[in-house]
């Protein structure tokens, strides 16, 4: 080994690719690129990419720390680009994609429900709801209930191309359905952004 060669420096070089910044102490680092590919699997969550790294290092990061890593790696492994949001300006709607089960008091009936969740984008307050269906009423209904639980009206809604939310017209734009751009409007929403059918992560 190098004279020149120190603990620091060793440290540094043996980590550098994994995006972890090094410390006095060294804890039990888990392999982060396929964690980082598991975080995209539906269902996958922190909390339980966290409990089995400890179940396999006892010795292992706590949870906020381990979550900081995450990120980091996942920073660099999935390059974005960064928006900045006006408070107030923008609220990103849609549906889960996961149904959840769920009891009507009504029946008895154990139904599967769709969960609405709708996100403001400068501070990333969230809302989220089951619902029946993800049809017109429900989706107008739950944005009702949204508004109240804000206790305001955003600027703009943004949706992710829902067939409710979205109708596709001959430039393969999306143009609000009638009865949620009125309904909507009539509780001072200004208009909703327009997502581009071919292209969901708009």
């Amino acid at each position: 080994m190098p004279a020149d060669l120190t603990d620091t420096l060793l440290e540094e070089r043996l980590f550098a690719r994994s995006g972890v910044k090094t410390g006095l102490r060294r804890r039990p680092e888990p392999d982060w690129a396929p964690l980082a590919r598991e975080m995209k699997r539906p269902g996958v969550t922190m909390t339980i990419l966290h409990e089995e790294y400890r179940a396999a290092c006892p010795e292992g990061y706590g949870y906020s720390r381990f979550c900081d890593l995450m990120r980091e790696v996942e920073r660099r492994l999935s390059p974005t680009m960064r928006r900045n949001h006006v408070a107030g300006d923008k609220v990103f709607v849609d549906y889960s994609g996961t149904k959840l089960p769920r009891v009507d008091p009504a029946t008895g009936e154990v139904r599967h429900a769709e969960i609405f969740v709708a996100v403001l984008g400068a501070s990333n307050f969230t809302y989220a709801e089951a619902t029946w269906t993800q049809q017109l009423p429900d989706w107008i209904e739950a944005h009702l209930r949204m508004f109240r639980f804000f206790g305001g009206v955003p600027k703009l809604i943004v949706p992710n191309n829902l067939k409710s939310g979205v109708v596709p017209n001959a430039k393969t734009r999306a143009a609000l359905a009638e009865g949620r751009s009125g309904t909507l409007t009539r509780y001072g929403t200004v208009g909703a952004m327009m997502a581009d059918l071919d292209a969901s992560d708009d």
